[in-house]
């Protein structure tokens, strides 16, 4: 990460969807919606409840979300 600069590309031509926690104190939800750009396609932002671990406390719900959205890209 440390190393890594962004270089400007054109918007994949795929749906996006952001993940964060509600209490997240190092990733805001600006930060989530500056994803938005980064398609041309659908974009989603979904919060859950917790901090930055909340991929821990909110494991249920997000493991939900991303086999939906796994089932919707294939059809």
């Amino acid at each position: 990460c440390e190393d890594y600069r962004y270089e400007p590309a054109p918007p994949l031509p795929c749906s996006l969807t952001a993940l964060g926690g509600t209490a997240d104190p190092v990733v805001s939800t600006d930060d989530l919606a500056a994803w938005r750009p980064h398609t041309s396609s659908a974009f989603e932002c979904r919060l859950f409840a917790g901090n930055h671990f909340f991929l821990q406390s909110s494991s249920a719900a997000v493991l939900d979300t991303v086999r939906r959205c796994a089932l919707e890209s294939v059809r």
